[in-house]
């Protein structure tokens, strides 16, 4: 019987498992989006029924306090009033830790959150203007692009292009909601 091919074999795979540990290590370590990371991942998915749970009693508070007084409504209100609690939640959530990790400003925050909010909402009227239009532009954008960013510009794009009408002429949601917040502060 022959022992040194089998461990030579042994020394083999196990040289292979650690030079893939240390490349999994060297990627989760250059990766920009801490957030989805494992440890992050729990903390926020552990938070995200208290936070969602703060952002609707926030909602109906408004919603109250519009009925009782009138008066004008926050910039925020029109648009985050018929959205899942749960995803703005997990929007806030992500980009609040990450933007700790990163030591942005809270203004860049703000930014990132409306961003986000945006695409949301773009993703809802896109869907609402055209389901099948909506399943086409995704799959063509996830095949082309790796890129997020690319992909929602790409499909932004040809969306306007296939007639869902865009809001470029108004100023943005994520402007707005930065503009206001620095008014505040």
């Amino acid at each position: 019987m022959n022992l040194a091919p089998s461990a030579q074999q042994m020394r083999i795979e196990q040289q292979s498992l650690e030079e893939g540990r240390q490349r999994y290590l060297r990627r989760d370590d250059n990766m920009k989006v801490q957030s989805i990371k494992g440890v992050p991942h729990r903390i926020i998915t552990g938070a995200l029924d208290d936070v969602s749970k703060a952002i609707n009693d926030n909602i109906n508070d408004q919603v109250k306090h519009q009925r009782e007084t009138g008066g004008c409504p926050p910039v925020w209100f029109k648009t985050l009033k018929g959205m899942s609690t749960d995803l703005l939640a997990y929007i806030g959530l992500n980009s609040c830790f990450d933007a700790i990790l990163m030591k942005e400003q809270r203004t860049g925050l703000l930014i990132k959150i409306g961003r986000k909010v945006e695409v949301e909402c773009f993703s809802d009227a896109l869907r609402k203007h055209d389901k099948d239009m909506a399943k086409r532009l995704i799959k063509r954008a996830k095949e082309n692009h790796s890129s997020q960013e690319y992909r929602y510009k790409g499909i932004r794009n040809i969306a306007a292009k296939e007639g869902l009408s865009s809001t470029s002429g108004q100023r943005s949601f994520a402007s707005r909601l930065a503009l206001r917040s620095s008014k505040v502060s």
